[in-house]
């Protein structure tokens, strides 16, 4: 049964529709990203969860209840910004009992609790530093951790992490996913970050202009885009028209569609199983770390062809070469 539940919410901004009749169902313990372009709609979804925004249409269930009109307090909701929102004259511990304190528990639960999540954070020794004292990765564990220790039923958390470096990034979206999956919180994250996406979700949301463009496990999001919007977006696909997948792979090969994507990393050096084979030219080489991206060209078509870092690749600028496809690995959006 549904945890949280999205009934035809709509919501404009000084005449521009933002959300545009959003149906959304979301289970007790799933974590849920919202992913899309800046201006797409995400924030203000995940705002109207929390309520810190009203829909002008449309309801909205936590926990089988409708709290379209509840204010945030009353909603046993949590959220964290990108913005750390520490009380500066507070230390880790007092930041973290704060909200404990606020509901008058005893001392010795209080103290537990916090003791707990602390540890849980990975910040076990930093409990009377300041804010100040600590670097914005240790700042955002804080964060997350007062959120957390209160027990939230759903806990939103609006780009948490887009102001971290790259390694500190990838070091808290992991603690994010332990602490979820340890906790069984509901959560709902949004990012425009494919990436991060991709590592910590049960389920990602695509959103564009106000709409769901699609929803569904990260490694199906990323193997079966149903639109030209989800292939560009999702990943570094290849999309091409009907006259360039023929250029491409020849007359008829294909089912007649409009648009057809093709991950860069299906192109391959040797051949196997039904394969087409298409002989190209060198423009370009990326290196990116273990995955080498070129830019190659065959019958006036431009594509991206992703191959894995080797001593000897044996490919040059204005070289050519031989690659295959498999006709599965060519999708046809709609």
């Amino acid at each position: 049964m549904s945890f949280i539940t999205l009934n035809q919410i709509q919501k404009s901004f000084e005449g521009q529709t933002v959300i545009q009749d959003m149906n959304l169902e979301i289970e007790k313990g799933e974590l849920v990203t919202f992913l899309g372009p800046s201006g797409c709609g995400k924030s203000t979804l995940l705002r109207m969860i929390a309520g810190l925004v009203t829909p002008e249409e449309g309801s909205i269930l936590i926990d089988r209840r409708d709290v379209t009109n509840v204010s945030p307090k009353d909603r046993g909701v949590g959220m964290v910004f990108q913005s750390y929102a520490l009380f500066p004259n507070m230390n880790v511990y007092e930041n973290v009992a704060f909200g404990l304190k606020m509901k008058k528990m005893e001392k010795s639960e209080i103290h537990e609790k916090v003791m707990n999540i602390i540890e849980l954070v990975g910040l076990t020794g930093k409990e009377k530093a300041f804010p100040h004292e600590l670097s914005g990765g240790q700042q955002q564990r804080v964060a997350l951790a007062r959120s957390v220790v209160v027990e939230p039923k759903v806990l939103l958390l609006d780009e948490p992490l887009s102001a971290l470096d790259a390694q500190i990034r990838k070091n808290l979206q992991q603690l994010l996913r332990s602490i979820q999956q340890r906790l069984g919180i509901t959560m709902i994250l949004v990012t425009h970050d494919q990436e991060e996406a991709m590592i910590v979700s049960d389920r990602i949301v695509l959103l564009n202009k106000g709409e769901m463009v699609q929803s569904g496990h990260p490694h199906d999001i990323y193997m079966n885009p149903s639109t030209e919007f989800a292939a560009r977006f999702i990943g570094h696909y290849n999309v091409l028209g009907a006259g360039e997948l023929d250029a491409l792979l020849g007359p008829a090969a294909l089912p007649d569609h409009s648009l057809y994507a093709i991950r860069p990393e299906a192109f391959q050096r040797t051949e196997s199983g039904q394969s087409y084979a298409i002989k190209a030219v060198v423009k370009d080489i990326a290196v990116l770390g273990s995955i080498v991206r070129y830019t190659l060209e065959s019958n006036s078509v431009t594509f991206s062809a992703d191959l894995l870092q080797q001593r000897e690749m044996g490919l040059t600028p204005d070289g050519e070469v031989i690659l295959y496809i498999q006709k599965e690995d060519v999708i046809p959006l709609t």
